[in-house]
């Protein structure tokens, strides 16, 4: 529930990448030192929308709900005053709930110090403060500022990032309506409409209070001897000799005469903020993970409110299906919590059969589906998203059913899952129908996951919604055997979908499920998967035996994109965090930074085996938002990496999956109580020594000394299930296993990736299990990390280990020989990060031992910085042989080279006019006749004047004005079921569909003479001016246009300019959208691939770069500015273009593009083809040197 253009971002500025963090931990608290950041740490109340913000600082921010006034504090001893952030120092903590502070200044406070508590009431409204004096001067006094309030609603309830970050501070004309009743050392404060909404407070009996000017808040001098007028602030004046209380409290929440014993609202406040932090107990050795286990059960509890949990704690605090909140109740042990809003939904579920046919909202160009309660969207096994039983644009059902089937899974109360059976069944019935309408086991996916504005598949085949789909019906098969119900159906569609996903999405040679297939026209696939498809498909349990797995979590730890996060204990980046995807151009949800999806990717790589990889970006995460982030121990949407920074804390879909990963990825805890086992699989580091965790249902410990490791394992349940340890072996044999003080057994069992010690113990309240391990430790496999294509490869296994065979499902490997130790083979799999499997044996343990190499190209040329006056650039050989040539650059004999194996070259310097702007062929023919072609890109260098070029004239060619491509209707061919798509204009997305780029009417204005434009790069090209004349052939798989056109050419060339324009968008990113061929005479041709993002553009946009998600693998072409003819490489210097979204190019811009061409061979023609559904590419000018 996330609009782009909904959320208004009020950064101040972004925290760098690399910036250390701004909070440490100490024991299971968060501390900061002289820590600037104002109301950004909530603490809440009792499960309602009241809260108070805290600062690094003391003060504090009421929300009662609406803005409730704040209060600040300043230190007053004799005359001199100061605001209490001007101390010199302040340590804060804050401790799952609570915030403290100690604050010391030697001019005001002398030796002594102040120390502060701040903690919500137990049983109403209000924020209670303890205040403890410490050796102070006789004549201090603590000064108390309270006002500001407004009863505003801020629009989203004034959490950080999309609310104004000044929104809880005072000032001066918020104080205009507040009115105060003061008796002895208690107020009454009356504010909003018509003095409608009270506060009432308590102070030391030693108070003095009295109103002054708010509109002197900036000098604390003035301030205190002023009188109040128009702007009335109360200022509290308290003489503290021992510890005193504060409370401020709703009056409507508690009666007054009970609120004035703030000694026993505080002692309950305390009790009631440990129930709430020692539901989850953790103890582990990582200082900056052991906050987790309180700080995760404080904000599980404040997304509740009964009966449902919500969308978020303090932004979206609203009953919303979506998303990963369901998995809280179970995780953490609150499964009534859980079965409330299972309940809740359940009774949302619309009954109706479709009587209409699927119908697109015209209103929103046929972007997303019509509000029309009888079409198979809002038909009977939809579950509508609120309490007003409201239709909604989004498939939340997946993740609510999802999360239902956990429920039993945890539980086993076959009672409850026959009760519930008719929402399953009518979900899963309505899923097929709407999203799998042809049949073919590959459901299309419909805002079913975080990531969701701006994600559109036109009828897709997609991974991660028909991942979800399988595991749905594959549960849904085994509840209804165990519940008397017929599950042969959901039996068959499970493997139909098993069949369809490994025939069609699962990309063989490469070891990973693909984003989607498409089925309109282009049904190629797109490759570059996003993180929710890696951890969607594993966590679905798609595959069975975890070689699948494996090798997709390898793809999402070396293919997505990382982030780099530094240690603060170190100083070193050793963890990391991944954006969701690196799909160009920016779009919100598609390609962000956000807490849930690390984490839900890390509890994938824990899933299938990959502990340390896992763990590196677990606690990348939790640095990144707990400690990096302006919120400490807070469970935030977004962080400080992402594009538009922090925005909404404590949101329940991080909070979710944060639960999971903890007690299911961390400690390995997954539940099969329909088969009454109860899984144990421990993703621990293999260096710690010891790790706990309690929950309401269970309790765990694991502690190692030398070579025992013991395990205790407390059922806290009525219903005791079988415990199943399965651990990964450090030793390959064990000498003897105990469990409860019997001797017992266990066993190795065969497993990807390491080997698998599994124990079974009775289904007892306690366990506890004691291991021995003997024999030798478990060694990987010697052999280079890196090998070029064609060349040999050996692996030699570890010492005692046995080679038993190979598994190579990416066809890495041919000609294998295998001994008894070592394999060789000659490497011919797929350039980049692959992946095979050695079954080895060592000891008693058995296992499929990953080989982990990087493939290259056998021959490289690296081309170094851009320059105006040359080209530079080196070779890199990359074989095992050593290597003799001659190279020339563009058809120009340079030089011969000879090379070792595995060597680079020195740098070589190539000037005009051998060298050319743009691409440069590069040519090595190698002595045994074998032939390498490579380009080197310089848009820098500036041709020569005595380059002639000869512009191509295709004016009467031309089919359309560039001007029109955001004005036309694309209608056909469309996906004829319920889907989300692209608007009819061809811009835009399904959540924000009104959008309408301007593109000039007339491009290059006054700028055409003769019909030749002439850029002020010095390259000339044929076009049209005016603004009834066309001035561009487009090409399209829509069928407004033919999807290829054939130019005819003539003579020689040894260099070709295009001028282009078109569309693109993220979803058809970082694969071929089209090609441009130039062919010869002799049936030879030239290629250029177009690319999202390195050598195609979007007409309207600028791309934003950096070198992690948003990267770019060649230098960037020139835009051609419609508007005034601009020719830039740099358009965020030369446009202003500051934001990193939404980088508008007024007027629309053109791309320039190149070719290097064989100037020996006869020109016959261009072909334009376009390749990827709902993109538009078209050409306005082609030039060639001759």
């Amino acid at each position: 529930m996330k609009y782009r253009f909904t959320i208004i971002i009020f950064l101040l500025s972004c925290v760098c990448a690399d910036c250390m963090a701004e909070y440490y931990p100490k024991g299971n608290k968060i501390v900061c030192i002289n820590g600037k950041n104002r109301f950004t740490r909530a603490i809440y109340g009792t499960n309602t929308p009241f809260r108070f913000e805290t600062s690094d600082f003391p003060e504090v921010g009421l929300y009662m709900p609406n803005m409730g006034g704040s209060i600040y504090f300043a230190l007053k001893k004799g005359e001199r005053i100061k605001w209490i952030d001007r101390a010199d120092n302040i340590e804060s903590i804050y401790a799952a709930g609570c915030r403290s502070y100690t604050v010391k200044d030697k001019e005001v406070l002398g030796e002594g110090e102040l120390r502060f508590e701040m903690l919500a009431w137990a049983d109403a409204d209000g924020v209670i403060v303890k205040i403890e004096p410490v050796n102070l001067p006789s004549d201090f006094r603590l000064l108390t500022c309270i006002g500001g309030a407004t009863d505003e609603h801020f629009r989203r309830e004034g959490d950080m990032g999309a609310d104004k970050p000044d929104c809880f501070y005072i000032k001066a004309e918020n104080c205009n309506n507040n009115s105060f009743k003061v008796v002895k050392n208690t107020f009454f404060l009356s504010y909003g409409k018509k003095g409608t909404k009270q506060l009432s407070g308590i102070f030391p009996e030693t108070t003095q209070f009295k109103l002054v000017d708010a509109g002197l808040l900036d000098n604390i001098s003035l301030l205190e001897k002023s009188e109040a007028d128009e702007y009335p602030l109360l200022m509290a004046e308290s003489e503290l000799k021992q510890v005193n209380y504060l409370g401020v409290v709703n009056p409507l929440t508690t009666p007054f005469e009970a609120a004035r014993n703030l000694v026993a609202h505080y002692e309950r406040a305390v009790k009631y903020r440990d129930s709430v932090a020692d539901k989850i107990v953790l103890d582990i050795p990582d200082e900056y993970l052991n906050p987790i286990g309180g700080n995760l059960a404080i904000a599980a509890d404040a997304v509740w409110q009964s009966p449902a949990f919500l969308h978020g704690a303090i932004g979206w605090r609203i009953p919303l299906l979506g998303w990963r909140h369901c998995y809280i109740g179970d995780f953490l042990g609150w499964k009534e919590r859980a079965r409330s809003h299972f309940d809740y939904y359940a009774k949302l579920q619309l009954t109706q059969m479709p009587d209409k046919p699927v119908t697109m909202d015209e209103a929103q160009r046929l972007a997303r589906p019509a509000y029309i309660l009888g079409t198979p969207m809002y038909s009977s096994g939809y579950i509508a998203n609120c309490q007003d039983n409201a239709l909604y644009y989004y498939d939340m059902n997946l993740v609510y059913i999802d999360a239902l089937l956990w429920h039993i899974n945890w539980t086993a109360d076959l009672d409850y899952a026959r009760k519930m059976w008719p929402v399953i069944k009518r979900h899963l019935d309505w899923e097929k129908r709407t999203f799998d309408a042809d049949n073919d086991g590959l459901y299309d996916a419909l805002c079913c996951i975080w990531a969701s504005d701006a994600l559109q598949y036109s009828g897709g085949a997609v991974t991660h919604s028909t991942a979800y789909n399988y595991r749905a019906n594959k549960l849904a098969a085994i509840i209804a055997e165990k519940i008397g119900e017929d599950g042969s159906e959901y039996r068959k569609e499970a493997a139909l979908i098993k069949t369809a996903i490994d025939n069609h999405l699962w990309i063989k040679n490469k070891g990973w499920w693909a984003e989607y297939k498409g089925t309109v026209k282009n049904t190629e696939l797109h490759e570059s998967a996003a993180a929710w498809t890696i951890y969607h498909a594993i966590d679905s349990e798609l595959s069975e035996d975890n070689l699948q797995g494996y090798q997709a979590a390898r793809y999402a730890v070396k293919n997505l994109p990382h982030i780099p996060v530094i240690n603060p204990s170190t100083g070193k980046y050793e963890y990391s965090v991944v954006s969701t995807t690196n799909w160009m151009p920016y779009e919100w949800s598609v390609n962000n930074v956000a807490l849930a999806e690390s984490a839900h990717t890390a509890l994938a790589l824990f899933q299938a085996g990959m502990n340390e990889e896992a763990y590196r970006l677990m606690k990348g995460a939790v640095i990144d938002v707990m400690y990096k982030g302006k919120s400490p121990g807070n469970f935030g949407m977004t962080t400080s990496y992402d594009i538009v920074g922090e925005v909404y804390r404590d949101f329940s879909d991080a909070v979710g999956i944060f639960g999971r990963l903890l007690v299911q990825g961390l400690f390995g805890i997954t539940p099969n109580a329909l088969d009454d086992r109860l899984f144990i699989v421990p993703g621990f580091p293999a260096e710690w020594k010891n790790a706990s965790l309690e929950t309401s249902d269970i309790a765990f410990s694991f502690k190692r000394e030398g070579k025992t490791d013991r395990y205790t394992l407390k059922q806290k349940g009525e219903k005791k299930l079988q415990p199943i340890l399965r651990l990964s072996a450090l030793y390959d044999k064990v000498r003897s296993v105990r469990i409860n003080g019997r001797k017992s057994k266990g066993k190795f069992v065969s497993y990807v990736g390491k080997p698998i010690y599994e124990i079974s113990c009775k289904d007892e309240a306690i366990n506890e299990i004691e291991i021995l391990w003997e024999g030798r430790p478990i060694t990987c496999p010697e052999h280079e990390s890196w090998v070029a294509h064609g060349d040999k490869i050996s692996v030699k296994v570890g010492v005692g280990q046995e080679l038993l065979s190979v598994v190579d499902p990416q066809t890495v490997l041919r000609d294998m020989k295998i001994g008894k130790n070592s394999l060789e083979g000659t490497v011919i799999g797929e350039i980049g990060h692959r992946t095979f499997f050695a079954k080895v044996r060592q000891g008693d343990a058995i296992w499929m031992m990953p080989i982990h190499i990087e493939v290259r190209n056998t021959f490289e040329v690296i081309a170094l910085a851009e320059n105006p006056d040359n080209i530079i650039f080196k070779f890199k050989n990359n074989a095992v042989v050593n290597r003799k040539f001659n190279y020339s650059v563009n058809g120009t004999y340079c030089g011969k080279l000879s090379m070792d194996a595995k060597s680079t070259s020195e740098n070589i310097c190539i000037s005009k006019p051998v060298a050319i702007m743009g691409s440069n062929k590069v040519t090595a023919d190698f002595e045994d006749g074998a032939r390498f072609e490579g380009k080197v890109m310089n848009w820098e260098l500036k041709n020569d004047k005595s380059v002639v070029y000869a512009p191509v004239d295709i004016s009467m060619r031309y089919n359309d004005r560039v001007s029109r491509i955001f004005k036309n209707k694309y209608l056909s061919p469309r996906w004829q079921f319920t889907t989300l798509q692209q608007p009819v204009h061809g811009f835009g997305d399904w959540c924000v569909p009104l959008r309408d780029p301007k593109i000039e009417d007339v491009s290059f204005a006054g700028m055409i003479e003769e019909g030749i434009f002439n850029t002020s790069l010095g390259i000339l090209f044929n076009t049209n001016e005016g603004i009834e004349k066309n001035n561009i052939l487009f090409t399209s798989l829509w069928d407004n246009f033919p999807d290829s056109i054939s130019i005819p050419l003539d003579g020689k060339a040894s260099h070709v300019y295009f001028l282009m324009a078109g569309s693109t968008n993220h979803m058809q990113s970082r694969f071929r959208n089209g090609t441009v061929k130039v062919y010869y005479k002799d049936g030879t041709y030239d290629w250029l691939d177009l690319i999202n993002p390195d050598t195609w553009v979007p007409i309207e946009q600028d791309f934003y770069i950096d070198e992690y998600a948003y990267k770019i693998t060649v230098p960037r072409p020139y835009r051609v500015m419609f508007k005034n003819g601009l020719c830039s490489r740099d358009l965020t210097k030369d446009l202003g273009l500051k934001m990193k979204a939404k980088r508008m190019i007024d007027g629309g811009a053109a791309v320039l593009l190149d070719l290097p061409l064989d100037n020996k061979k006869d020109l016959d023609k261009v072909i334009l083809k376009t390749e990827a559904y709902e993109v538009i590419i078209g050409i306005m000018g082609i030039t060639l040197v001759k």
